[in-house]
């Protein structure tokens, strides 16, 4: 196959950037020199301090060291506005005015900030702070020091110098402790001690021992006690060897700590009307306390089964925080306090109350929302105004077990305005959701961690059982647009949901079963003539899974010391590999080449979807300032048609383009590959785009800033195709191949965001900037003339949406 050169940005988009880099100059250069004149004759404005290390090989982490340095800095630099003005400009010229306008506070409190004067007693201090991180560390013998540089614009320019010379290693350590109780519990817990001979004599590693030491004492029974109980850590260096000692103190005037078992759990399970009787009492289940006894609106024992306290055991406090943050999962209650109380009956028992505040049993709400498409498959060229609505119900204890019962009616119009005003498209929805509040063992994979024997994965096995809820949904889509095609889609799932102890989130169905039922209309079917690959996938079928349907994975979202913010996630689905399985052994045992199919006329048969789809997608954020933030989302996905199956389901397919794709391009309007569709680009075209492919790969990533008040504003970049995995004879260059790269599309654009408290009303105008096919000319980039003259309000895609792409 003959290969397409690749073609560099042409001269306009060069002539553009060189003008756009010599204005930025400018206004840097204007902004700087504008607020010299506001200096005295001896001072100067902080331009940077940077931050050295000498000799410092045996650092794991350079980068990670020197940003806690500079952070430890007591005096920085002025921030940038947009990344050119310094703030101290907006400091100088709206404080300096005698009026006191809402938009001058505004621009004061927002924009503004204190001219950054350089001092010298601040860099004294910067010594002193960054001289104590490094002892924190174990680097007692850092050597800090500095020095400046005076540039001509009368700024200075900070430079520290940091030699942190030897590491501090423990040689020997021992432990005093006047409770032989106490000490014999931590010696047989000595291997997980972080103060043994050869770790690192640092203030971050005594930190965490205490915090060890607390927490394996607590679960012993020892509910007194606390970091106050464990001394600064002394350390003997007189000799050739660093001898550290901890030394746990006496409880007050007794050398043993005293220990304790539960001792009464009162259960209040509906705290806020028990205080408004005046009478109640309490009923006794499983050694439990119920308060009021009358009524209970959940039932006793769903609350018990989320109870890992048991009186008369010994004190854990692991046990206490697990059972707040599974009597959390109940979806009827809004909060779950715990209190401790030493007994007044027995001092060696500690009381425990758990304060449960209700929800509202039923809730009914409503949301309007406006967008440029509902949907996914409305794609279209033109201008449209998308119309959202839905009516949602909660029931929140339906049978008593605090189940939550979720049901959700969504409706939407994409309205047409150019031309004549019509309806492109509509779409209605229903959804219901029983959630239980428990684990039902379905999902035999759950206990792999015990099958392999690997602890990690027992653990994880585990807390999947104990935080898990089940569910049972189904939903009906219908989805028509006009003269083009309507389909119906009925979805029913049993799984589970689990909500991982730090953030993370999977959804597992063990069982699913859906029906894609789809009419096309005249002119679809003419489309469906040219494209062999919609005819395929463009029918009746059942999608099914009988012993696993699909999962999805959302991890916590990480913040480090930088403010750099990381998340990932991804789904799997399977249908139909149950069906393949029986169909092959089948055609084995009769010797037949039969395909099952569900019905018997042909005309009414229902094809079974068999396929495997995965994809996976991850983001990563920087906070730059409080109120800049810059960062981007990568997705990568694969669907393969299985065994006799040609072509993946329609709506299983990957497509590129819209609000939260590749803005420059509408739903569906771009790729697959560098196939350019001779119907869709045909000028006048103005219906639907229909292309997708079986394989994605995106890119997108964001500058955004505040702007004023409720208003926020971005630049964003958006890059990536979808390609076919096999030839097709009908979409020339769609699979993918080795020079994939050459196909990728490239938008930029800004966008205004309108942060209303409970979502975000998103504006993004796209402008595409490089085609996945070169033109005539063999060029790949558009050229929008000199200086981007030819660029009008017709050269954008315009998108709204409802909260942030990413």
């Amino acid at each position: 196959m003959k290969t397409r050169p690749y073609i560099s940005p042409p001269k306009s988009s060069r002539r553009f950037v060189g003008a756009f880099f010599f204005l930025l100059v400018g206004l840097f250069l204007f902004s700087g020199c504008g607020t010299v004149r506001y200096l005295k004759e001896d001072e100067e404005f902080l331009k940077k301090n940077k931050i050295y290390l000498k000799h410092a090989q045996g650092i794991h982490n350079k980068k990670k060291l020197k940003y806690e340095l500079y952070t430890v800095s007591a005096q920085r630099p002025n921030r940038n506005f947009l990344g050119f003005v310094t703030r101290r400009w907006f400091h100088y010229h709206i404080a300096s005015k005698s009026d006191t306008t809402k938009f001058n506070k505004w621009v004061l409190k927002k924009l503004a900030e204190k001219p950054a004067i350089y001092d010298t007693t601040l860099t004294q201090k910067s010594l002193v702070n960054m001289k104590a991180l490094m002892s924190q560390k174990g680097y007692f013998d850092a050597i800090v020091n500095y020095k400046t540089r005076h540039t001509w614009r009368k700024k200075t320019i900070v430079k520290y110098y940091i030699t942190p010379n030897h590491l501090t290693r423990i040689d020997s350590a021992f432990l005093e402790c006047p409770d032989s109780n106490i000490y014999q519990i931590l010696m047989s817990h000595r291997n997980e001690t972080l103060l043994k001979p050869g770790a690192v004599l640092s203030l971050i590693n005594y930190n965490q021992e205490v915090s060890r030491i607390v927490r394996l004492l607590r679960n012993r029974g020892y509910a007194k006690f606390s970091p106050s109980h464990i001394a600064a850590l002394q350390v003997d260096t007189t000799g050739a060897k660093n001898i550290a000692k901890l030394e746990i103190y006496p409880y007050r005037d007794s050398l043993l700590h005293p220990v304790f078992r539960i001792g009464e759990v009162n259960v209040f399970h509906n705290f806020e009307s028990l205080l408004k009787m005046k009478d109640s009492q309490d009923t006794i289940i499983d050694g439990l306390s119920f308060s009021p006894a009358d009524p209970m609106e959940v039932k006793p024992k769903a609350i018990i089964r989320k109870i890992t306290i048991e009186p008369n055991k010994s004190y854990n406090i692991d046990q206490i925080e697990e059972t707040q943050k599974l009597l959390s999962t109940l979806n009827y209650y809004r909060s779950i306090n715990i209190s401790q109380q030493v007994s007044p009956k027995d001092s060696t028992k500690m009381n425990i109350k758990l304060y449960m505040t209700p929800k509202k049993k039923m809730s009914m709400g409503y949301l309007i929302d406006f967008n440029n498409s509902n949907v996914d498959n409305a794609g279209q060229n033109g201008s449209f105004l998308g119309i959202g609505g839905n009516i949602n119900f909660a029931h929140r204890n339906i049978f008593r077990g605090s189940e939550l019962l979720r049901l959700n009616l969504d409706a939407g119009l994409d309205i047409a305005l150019k031309d004549k005003v019509h309806i492109n498209s509509s779409n209605v929805s229903f959804s219901g959701d029983l959630f239980f509040p428990k684990y039902i063992n379905t999902i035999p994979f759950v206990n792999i961690g015990k099958w392999l024997k690997n602890k990690q994965l027992d653990d994880f096995s585990r807390n999947v059982r104990k935080f898990s809820s089940s569910q049972i949904s189904t939903n009906f889509s219908f989805v028509n647009i006009p003269k083009w095609y309507q389909y119906r889609l009925l979805k029913s799932n049993i799984g589970i949901n689990y909500y991982g102890q730090n953030g993370s989130q999977m959804n597992v169905n063990n069982i699913g079963i859906e029906y894609f039922f789809p009419q096309p209309d005249t002119a679809f079917v003419s489309l469906m003539n040219n494209f062999i690959y919609l005819q395929r996938s463009f029918r009746k079928q059942l999608f099914t899974g009988f012993i696993f349907k699909n999962i999805s994975y959302n991890s916590d979202v990480r913040v480090d010391s930088k403010g750099l913010s990381f998340q990932w996630g991804g789904s799997f689905d399977v249908s139909g590999l149950e069906i393949l399985a029986i169909n092959q052994t089948y055609n084995a045992l009769t010797g037949k080449q039969e395909i099952f199919k569900l019905g018997r006329e042909n005309d009414k048969q229902i094809e079974y979807a068999k396929f495997l789809k995965m994809s996976l997608h991850s983001t990563l954020k920087k906070d730059v300032t409080g109120s800049q933030t810059i960062g981007g989302k990568l997705t990568i996905g694969v669907a393969v048609p299985l065994s006799d199956t040609r072509n993946v389901p329609y709506v299983a397919h990957f497509f590129a383009g819209g609000p939260n794709s590749i803005r420059g391009w509408s739903i569906r309007e771009l790729g697959p590959g560098g196939f350019k569709d001779p119907i869709s680009s045909a000028p006048g075209y103005n219906r639907p785009y229909y292309q997708s492919g079986d394989l994605k790969l995106e890119m997108m990533s964001e500058w955004r800033f505040d702007i004023y008040w409720i208003f926020k504003g971005a630049i964003f970049l958006d890059a990536g195709n979808v390609w076919t995995i096999h030839k097709d004879p009908e979409r020339p260059h769609s699979e993918i191949t080795k020079d994939f790269y050459k196909q990728i599309a490239v938008s930029s654009g800004i966008g205004l965001r309108m942060d209303l408290t409970y979502f975000i009303l998103r504006f993004d105008l796209g402008l595409k900037m490089r085609n996945p096919y070169p033109n005539d000319q063999n060029y790949y980039w558009i050229n929008y003339g000199g200086g981007f003259r030819k660029v009008s309000l017709n050269s954008f895609n315009y998108n709204v949406q409802v909260g942030y792409p990413f």
